[in-house]
C-alpha cells in the first residue's frame, strides 16, 4: 500500500513548495504572506480531514470485521458529513481568514496579499473536503494508485498553471499571486473529478441510503468517538502555527520569508511519514477489528522503523544541500548566510514529528485519541508557545528560537504519545470492542 502512496504524497506534498517557488518568482514579500497565512488554510482543511480520518478508520474496523454491508453504511455516513462541512469551511475561510490575518500584524502589502490569496482560496477549501473523501475510500479498498492519478492531474494541472500565470507563457498575461492562487483552486479540482470517476467506474459501491438514514445517528456517533479527540490536538497544532506566524512576523519580512521556505521545504519529509502513517491507519484498523492486537502493534513499530529511515535520509540530504536549495527561492545573502541553521533545526523536529504523526493517528484511529490529544494540546499551549515567544521576542533570536521550540514540542509529545501505546488502551476501545460489550449487556 505504501509505494503508491509514497509516490502520491510526493505530488500532494510537493505542490505546496512548487507554489511557493512560482511565488517567490513574483517576490519574497508574496511568498511570505503565504507562507504566513498557509495555516490558516490548513486549520479550515483539518476539520474536514478529521472527519475523512475518522470514517476510514470505522470502516477499516468493519472490513476487519468482515462486514461489508456496515462499511459501505459508514462510507455513506461519513461522505454526507463531508459534503455539508465542505461548504462551511469554505464560507467560514473566505469570511473570517481576512479578520485573523488583520490580528496576525502582517507587514505592510504582505498583509494585502495575504489576504487576497485566501479569498480566493477559500473555495478550495470546499474541494478539499470532498477530496479528503475520495482519497480515503480510495485508500480502504486498496486502489491507492488511482489517488496517484488523480493527484498526477493535480500537479500537472497546477504547474502548467503556474507557469502560464506568473511568466506570462503563450502570451497570457502575468497574474501574480492572483494567478497561483486561482490555479491552486481549478487545479485542485480536477483531481477530485479524477477520483471521482475512478470511484464511480471502479469501486462502483454498494451503499443503500435508506440504510444510510436510517442508521446515520448511530454510525454519526460511532464516528464522533474518534473524531471529537482526533480534532483537537491537529486544530491546535494548526492554530499554534498561526500563532507562531505572528512571532515571527515581529521580525519582518525577511524572518517570514524565511520561515515559509524552510518549512515548506521540509514538507517533503512528510512524504515519506504521511504515506506511511496512512498505510498503516488502515492495516493497524484492520488488524484490531479482527482483534488479532500482536500484529496491529508489530506493524506500528515496523511503520517507524520505516519511517524514520526514509525521512530522516532526506532531512540529511536536505540540510546538506541547505544553501543551494535557498538559493533556488531567493537571492536574499542573509537568507542563504542562515540556511544551514534553520535547516538543521528542522531536522532536529523530525523524529519526533515521525513519531507523533504515525503513533498518533493510530491511537486516533483505534479510539483511544483522548488522553494524546488533551497532553498534547497542554504542552504545545502552556510549554512550547510561551518558550518560543520568550526565545523568540525576549532574546531577540527570532526564527531561530520559533524553531528550537518546535524540537523540543515534538520531541516531548513523541514521548508521551509512544507511552500511551505502550500502555494498550487502545485494544479496548476500537468500535468492534465497544459493541461487543454494548451487545452483551
Amino acid at each position: 500500500m505504501t509505494k503508491p502512496m509514497l509516490l502520491e504524497q510526493a505530488l500532494v506534498l510537493s505542490i505546496p513548495m512548487t507554489d511557493l517557488f512560482f511565488l517567490s518568482r513574483v517576490s519574497d514579500d508574496a511568498a511570505a504572506a503565504v507562507g504566513a497565512i498557509t495555516p490558516i488554510l490548513y486549520f479550515a482543511f483539518t476539520c474536514l480531514w478529521v472527519v475523512a480520518f475518522a470514517g476510514s478508520a470505522l470502516t477499516s474496523q468493519r472490513i476487519g470485521n468482515d462486514d461489508y454491508d456496515q462499511a459501505n453504511t459508514t462510507i455513506g455516513v461519513y461522505g454526507l458529513w463531508l459534503t455539508g462541512l465542505s461548504v462551511l469551511a469554505a464560507l467560514a475561510v473566505y469570511a473570517g481568514g481576512p479578520v485573523i490575518a488583520n490580528l496576525m500584524g502582517l507587514p505592510g502589502t504582505i498583509n494585502t496579499d495575504a489576504v487576497t490569496y485566501l479569498q480566493i482560496t477559500a473555495w478550495m477549501i470546499g474541494v478539499w473536503g470532498i477530496h479528503a473523501f475520495t482519497h480515503s475510500v480510495l485508500t480502504i479498498y486498496g486502489l491507492p494508485h488511482w489517488n496517484l492519478v488523480a493527484n498526477s492531474a493535480y500537479f500537472i494541472s497546477n504547474v502548467v498553471g503556474n507557469s502560464v500565470v506568473v511568466f506570462g507563457l503563450f502570451g497570457a498575461p502575468e497574474m501574480g499571486l492572483v494567478g497561483v492562487a486561482w490555479v491552486s483552486v481549478l487545479s485542485s479540482l480536477l483531481g477530485v473529478l479524477v477520483a471521482a470517476m475512478a470511484i464511480v467506474i471502479r469501486l462502483r459501491l454498494a451503499i443503500i441510503w435508506s440504510r444510510v438514514m436510517t442508521e446515520f445517528r448511530r454510525h454519526s456517533r460511532q464516528l464522533g468517538r474518534i473524531a471529537l479527540p482526533s480534532i483537537a490536538e491537529p486544530l491546535s497544532f494548526d492554530g499554534q502555527m498561526i500563532v507562531l506566524s505572528a512571532i515571527v512576523a515581529v521580525g519582518g519580512a525577511t524572518e517570514l520569508a524565511a520561515r515559509a521556505y524552510t518549512f515548506n521545504t521540509f514538507m517533503a519529509l512528510l512524504i515519506v511519514t504521511i504515506a506511511i502513517s496512512t498505510a498503516t491507519e488502515v492495516m493497524v484498523g484492520q488488524y484490531v477489528g479482527a482483534r488479532n492486537y500482536r500484529k496491529a502493534n508489530a506493524q506500528l513499530h515496523q511503520s517507524l522503523k520505516a519511517a524514520f529511515i526514509g525521512a530522516g535520509l532526506i532531512g540529511v540530504m536536505f540540510t546538506a544541500l541547505a544553501p543551494q536549495i535557498m538559493s533556488l527561492y531567493t537571492d536574499e545573502a542573509s537568507l542563504i548566510a542562515m540556511a544551514y541553521v534553520y535547516f538543521g533545526l528542522s531536522l532536529l523536529a523530525e523524529p519526533g514529528r515521525t513519531v507523533n504523526i504515525i503513533v498518533g493517528n493510530s491511537l486516533r484511529g483505534t479510539g483511544d485519541g483522548w488522553y494524546i490529544s488533551v497532553t498534547g494540546i497542554l504542552f504545545s499551549w502552556l510549554i512550547a508557545v510561551p518558550l518560543a515567544w520568550w526565545l523568540a521576542v525576549e532574546q531577540g533570536m527570532g526564527l531561530v528560537g520559533v524553531l528550537i521550540s518546535a524540537a523540543l514540542d515534538e520531541g516531548c509529545r513523541s514521548f508521551i504519545y509512544y507511552a500511551r501505546w505502550r500502555a494498550g488502551h487502545w485494544q479496548h476501545k476500537n468500535a468492534i470492542a465497544r459493541e461487543g460489550l454494548e451487545s452483551s449487556r
